[in-house]
């Protein structure tokens, strides 16, 4: 079963992953089901990411 694309984000990630040329020694070829699963965790780590960035205070972690 084939996940599906969630949101802009993590179309725009699929979409550069599935049109980036693979490497010459690469043999291998992506399947779009395992870009749109990348695309999915890198997602979800920049939305991770963005989550904690805004949690930190405005001049970033206090100094103790």
């Amino acid at each position: 079963m084939e996940p599906e694309i969630q949101d802009g984000l993590e179309r725009r990630i699929f979409e550069t992953i599935i049109s980036f040329p693979a490497r010459i020694d690469e043999m291998e070829t992506r399947s779009e089901e395992a870009c749109r699963l990348l695309a999915r965790r890198i997602a979800d780590l920049v939305r991770q990411h963005e989550r904690t960035k805004d949690a930190e205070p405005a001049g970033g972690k206090e100094l103790r």
